[in-house]
């Protein structure tokens, strides 16, 4: 059995850390808000084995209009400190993007494919369309960023404690069932999650196969 250790990686100002969710199990969720006939599909289930539900720990109301983003009622050293606005990283006919840093890190034991998926069951799903991303959490260390694009953009996002953002699938070679295992990564394990996170900024866009071979030196220490 593969484990899968996580923690909530407060980049910020060290204040939600009480608020956070634990990773929360998809299947029993979508149960409790669908009767459809396809919730017992063997096809379905399988689709969704090992797919946990991500939580926002926090109310926040986001709007962007003429070029700025803002937020309430937080203040701008929240902003600061949880939200990127990546307007310089889109062309002028696509919608706006901007990532909130509200950090989960996922680290296996073997090999560990980790998919970010939308919340496609929930209402946010309507609102955003997030930004999906896949990677080997055995191999690569880095928190799972919350990036996404506004659908709507006259409208105000609004987010409440407890709404779900997003999805978290992680596929193993055996394609069993993983332990889910929360733990405080101790500071050999954090530096290695800097150090891939400065070598992505220093080599920006590389495939993730030569980011791989370039942390094998830091696996074996792990």
């Amino acid at each position: 059995m593969t484990t899968v250790y996580w923690q909530f990686k407060d980049q910020g100002t060290k204040d939600l850390g009480l608020l956070f969710y634990e990773p929360e199990l998809l299947l029993p969720e979508i149960v409790k808000i669908r009767n459809s006939a396809y919730i017992k599909c063997p096809a379905f289930l399988d689709y969704f084995k090992n797919t946990y539900l991500i939580r926002s720990p926090i109310d926040i109301k986001i709007n962007y209009e003429n070029g700025y983003l803002s937020i309430s009622p937080q203040n701008q050293k929240f902003f600061d400190n949880y939200f990127k606005h990546r307007g310089h990283q889109i062309s002028e006919s696509d919608p706006f993007l901007m990532s909130m840093h509200l950090y989960y890190l996922f680290i296996a034991d073997k090999d560990c494919i980790v998919e970010v998926l939308p919340a496609s069951f929930h209402n946010i799903s309507s609102k955003i369309r997030l930004i999906p991303a896949t990677f080997n959490i055995n191999k690569w260390f880095r928190p799972i960023s919350f990036a996404f694009e506004f659908i709507n953009e006259s409208e105000p996002l609004i987010i409440k404690r407890g709404d779900p953002l997003y999805y978290v699938k992680f596929r193993t070679p055996d394609d069993k069932k993983i332990n889910m295992k929360e733990k405080n990564f101790d500071e050999s394990t954090l530096n290695a999650v800097h150090a891939c996170v400065n070598l992505k900024n220093a080599l920006p866009n590389r495939p993730l196969n030569f980011l791989y071979k370039l942390t094998e030196r830091i696996k074996i220490k792990l």
